[in-house]
């Protein structure tokens, strides 16, 4: 380890120093990764952004040329089964990351959550590297010189034209019904568009997502936020949530780019309440 690396070496062991389990299973790690050749390491997550408690997962990034998957996949599940009682573990998968390998331990009465993503092509490597990532070892600089050159900001005005249109999906399944999958795509509008223009109005990292917006965001905000869920899986409560979900994404999209020019929602929206109106000509019920 370089001096930076041995620097973030100990800025993670202060801030695991008293959560033994935690810092039991990270060194037995970390030890491990260090005996491989030609492998740069990395953490992310909490970790990383020091906001560590005794729920944090352990977020391994490793980068190695010299070893394949199935080979690594292989040591890593002898290796981990010498620290503690693998309750569970399986490849990602199921969100496409066949190269992230997931480990649940019990470690005297704690449940450990382990994650090691395996990288073995520098392409990907930037596309792994979150805000909060800290180098442990880079002889081969495969992380040093993508977090140098790595932006991680969304095109906001990209942004604005998904949100809008993804609308006009939320609205397509409340009025087919389909409720609990309105409600879903009403979380995913959410988080994947309103909260990264809140987030960057704040000042705050931006693709965190829902993590800490209680502690983070002001009260106004988290109270407006909550009327985006809905009371319940009906027509009325999820339009509600789902008009909600627009004017304030409108207020802070103004905010963030100083002037109201929102034609595109705008015209969706116009567009839904007229299929609204269908329903409730009278107008529609509080």
């Amino acid at each position: 380890m370089n001096m930076t690396h041995h620097n973030n070496f100990n800025s993670i062991r202060d801030s695991i120093e008293n959560l033994v389990e935690l810092k039991f299973v990270f060194e037995h790690c970390l030890n491990f990764f260090l005996r491989l050749p030609n492998c740069s390491i990395g953490v992310k997550g909490s970790l990383a952004s020091g906001e560590v408690d005794f729920l944090s997962d352990i977020d391994f990034v490793i980068f190695s040329e010299s070893m394949h998957l199935p080979q690594i996949s292989s040591l890593l599940v002898k290796q981990i089964s010498s620290i503690g009682k693998i309750l569970s573990w399986f490849d990602a998968v199921h969100i496409n990351k066949p190269n992230l390998f997931i480990f649940y331990l019990k470690v005297n009465d704690k449940i450990i959550k382990l994650d090691i993503e395996i990288l073995v092509n520098t392409e990907i490597v930037s596309a792994s590297l979150g805000k909060n990532f800290l180098i442990l070892n880079d002889e081969r600089r495969a992380f040093e010189d993508q977090l140098k050159s790595k932006e991680d900001i969304p095109s906001f005005d990209l942004l604005y034209q998904k949100f809008s249109v993804w609308l006009w999906n939320i609205f397509c399944r409340i009025e087919r019904g389909e409720y609990f999958q309105a409600a879903r795509s009403i979380d995913f509008s959410r988080e994947h568009a309103l909260l990264p223009v809140i987030r960057k109005n704040l000042g705050l990292t931006i693709m965190d997502g829902h993590r800490r917006i209680e502690i983070l965001f002001p009260p106004s905000i988290i109270d407006d936020l909550e009327l985006t869920y809905p009371k319940q899986l009906a027509y009325i409560e999820l339009i509600k949530s789902l008009f909600k979900l627009i004017e304030i994404f409108e207020l802070n999209w103004i905010n963030l780019k100083k002037n109201n020019e929102l034609e595109l929602l705008f015209e969706i929206k116009q567009i839904i309440k007229k299929h609204v109106e269908i329903r409730y000509p009278h107008g529609f019920p509080e």
